[in-house]
């Protein structure tokens, strides 16, 4: 059993230390064809009938981790269907996936039945839940207007909203789940209002990790200023980034790879 099991080993591994994109692409497509030649391996060898059950529990482990592994590498290039948004959620996606924890357990079955499968699996890395500081601007430009954008996010989840001129973004603010922020010194203009919710901030990647989604508003907002003999009178906006019953303003979905960056 060992020289079938040591290669998913060795995938697993690779996978749990992947960083970039290519890597976790690459250990995702090794693991994948490792478990599937492991459990197909496996499935044709003969074992004692007293321990027939383990090893059939075996096997099925390795072929639901192979359906995972080849779902989360799709899943990866679909984030709008799967909630994998960066590569970074791959390893965790899978190590706390039921097929990884069911062949751990199998393996330990075995193992209790004095068998020597040379199955380690490595430890996976658990998914985060990460954040920013309500209100960091994630980018910013030259503001030097009188303009002002409350932002109120009454949703469950935190969200990076972009106002930009066009596809070009003017700053970017981060703004936390049932919080609210206020943008000062907006410069006059007419803006398109995009934002990004979702779980886990990555920093490295500028964006959320699972469950991502990315909207704008379909109405403009402009941001005039006049002055008067007596008075200056410029443009506050109150945004609410939640949609229900009473809102006045529409949003639609935006491709991940149309949206302002």
């Amino acid at each position: 059993m060992s020289g079938a099991l040591a290669p998913v080993d060795k995938a697993l591994a690779d996978l749990a230390r992947a960083r970039s994109g290519g890597a976790v692409q690459k250990a995702l497509d090794t693991a994948w064809r490792a478990t599937q030649g492991a459990s197909e391996q496996l499935q044709g060898v003969r074992v004692p009938d007293e321990i027939r059950s383990e090893h059939g529990a075996l096997v099925a482990a390795l072929g639901d981790l192979h359906s995972a592994v080849l779902n989360t590498s799709i899943g990866l290039r679909r984030p709008a269907s799967s909630g994998l948004c960066t590569p970074g959620a791959a390893a965790p996606h899978v190590g706390t996936g039921r097929s990884f924890a069911a062949l751990r357990s199998a393996g330990a079955a075995l193992t209790g039945r004095g068998y020597r499968i040379g199955l380690v699996l490595p430890t996976m890395p658990k998914e985060q839940h990460r954040s920013m500081g309500n209100g960091t601007f994630l980018r910013d430009g030259n503001r030097s207007g009188r303009g002002i954008l409350t932002v109120i996010n009454s949703g469950g989840t935190d969200t990076a909203l972009t106002v930009a001129r066009g596809k070009r973004p003017a700053f970017t603010v981060y703004v936390r789940k049932h919080s609210d922020v206020k943008v000062r010194h907006i410069n006059d203009g007419t803006y398109t209002i995009y934002y990004a919710s979702g779980e886990d901030w990555d920093r490295g990647a500028k964006k959320f990790s699972r469950e991502c989604s990315f909207q704008k508003f379909d109405r403009t907002s402009k941001f005039e200023t006049a002055t008067t003999s007596t008075q200056i009178v410029y443009s506050t906006w109150t945004l609410t980034l939640k949609m229900g019953i009473g809102g006045n303003a529409t949003v639609s979905d935006v491709p991940p790879g149309q949206y302002p960056s």
